[in-house]
């Protein structure tokens, strides 16, 4: 099983395929963020995120799931 470092790092990775399949800049998936699910981000802790070196809150992991259609237990690693 993998440490949680590497399941960040993963999740990160995962993020940002997500946010580049869907053709999204970070400041625009913030903008779609903060639209829909009324929680507000910038293009820094997007960043964050994507390189790995925090994972989001439960509130913004229930939103990005949602938004980019991936099971919650595959984005934190535990599938």
């Amino acid at each position: 099983m993998k440490d949680v470092k590497e399941r960040i790092k993963d999740a990160g990775h995962l993020l940002k395929e997500k946010r580049k399949e869907k053709k999204l800049s970070m400041e625009n998936l913030a903008k779609e963020i903060k639209k829909k699910y009324k929680k507000p981000l910038n293009k820094g802790i997007i960043s964050e995120w994507e390189n790995g070196n925090h994972y989001p809150t439960p509130e913004y992991t229930i939103a990005l799931c949602d938004f980019f259609e991936i099971d919650a237990n595959v984005f934190l690693g535990v599938k």
